[in-house]
Formats: C-alpha cells, structure tokens, sequence
C-alpha cells in the first residue's frame, strides 16, 4: 500500500517553485491567448486558479479591463505574484 500525498507534498501550493517551472511560459503565452480571444475593452474578468498571476497580469497589461479579480487555492501563490495585489 503507498502512502497518500499530503499538502506539503504539494509542490504547485508554492508560489517560487510554481513560478519557475509553469508561470514562466505562462507570461509568454497568456499576451498571444488575449489576442486570440479578442475581447472588447472594458471587461470584467475573473481568473480562477490564478497561480502567480500570469494570465491577470496579461489582462491588465493587454486587454483594458474595468476590473480583474484572480483567486488560488494556494495562498503562497497570490503572494508570489507581481501582477496580483491580495484582497484584504
């Protein structure tokens, strides 16, 4: 019988190791997925899942969004963030 992973198994909860191995090529596809979608300025835009804020990061540089709102699971992840600003 294997043992079960626990949330400190979990290396995807951690902003820095996120960042290095999956935010990386997200900041480099996200600008190319807004264009694909060709959204009309002034949206509001909810990113579930956020991460390290890549994709938000996108839409407030790209898209012209009345409001962004982005959420993870993992609150190392918003912290780690330099486009996310935490809810308080």
């Amino acid at each position: 019988m294997t043992d079960q992973p626990t949330a400190a198994d979990d290396r995807w909860t951690e902003g820095d190791a996120y960042e290095a191995y999956m935010g990386r090529w997200s900041r480099t596809l996200a600008p190319a997925f807004l264009e694909w979608l060709a959204q009309a300025p002034g949206g509001h835009w909810l990113d579930v899942g956020c991460g390290t804020g890549a994709l938000a990061g996108a839409i407030l540089a790209h898209a012209e969004p009345v409001s962004v709102a982005a959420c993870d699971p993992s609150s190392t992840c918003g912290r780690a963030s330099p486009a996310v600003a935490p809810v308080t």
